[in-house]
């Protein structure tokens, strides 16, 4: 069943549908999202990108603090990090609207359908923990900073400083479309 996302900080996710685990976009009718302000620190405004690097990290950076615990089908933000990811890559013009999801694994996949490729910790990678080829535990983006963003667990937002090499779920790799 398609989470279709009620509330995340200033409606950012409001009627975003996330394709869930095992599930496809021509399966489900999944819609787009429109771009609505974040005014997380009252400053910045909703970017859109074409996909750089550097767009994807800013892009990122503006969802610091939000929160994830009313993303449908992520047990109450505990599960967020790659809706997370996959709004900011839309956001970036990476993705689709159809193409955001809720798996870990089926959002490395699309970043490899789309010409992504192991590039080491850089401004704008995404960084997954775990085996691969099927597990994928984590996912974040690497910031301006080189510190990365990724959904919090246990504090239900997305959080800055994600340490992706001392997690212990896995083997890391970071992607980039550049």
């Amino acid at each position: 069943m398609v989470g279709n996302v009620s509330n995340f900080n200033n409606q950012a996710f409001q009627g975003v549908n996330f394709l869930q685990p095992g599930q496809n976009s021509a399966q489900n009718g999944i819609g787009t999202q429109t771009n609505s302000s974040n005014n997380n620190s009252g400053t910045r405004s909703s970017l859109s990108g074409s996909g750089t690097n550097s767009d994807i990290a800013q892009i990122a950076e503006s969802k610091v603090g939000e929160q994830t615990s009313n993303i449908a089908g992520t047990n109450g933000g505990r599960l967020a990090c790659a809706a997370v990811v996959s709004n900011v890559l839309s956001e970036a013009g990476v993705l689709s609207g159809n193409e955001k999801t809720l798996s870990c694994d089926q959002l490395e996949r699309k970043l490899k359908d789309k010409g992504a490729r192991e590039s080491g910790k850089q401004e704008g990678a995404i960084a997954f923990v775990g085996g691969g080829g099927g597990s994928s535990a984590h996912v974040g983006v690497v910031g301006e900073d080189g510190k990365v963003i990724a959904n919090s667990s246990s504090q239900r937002q997305v959080t800055t400083g994600w340490n992706p090499e001392s997690d212990s779920r896995g083997n890391v790799r970071y992607l980039s479309l550049a």
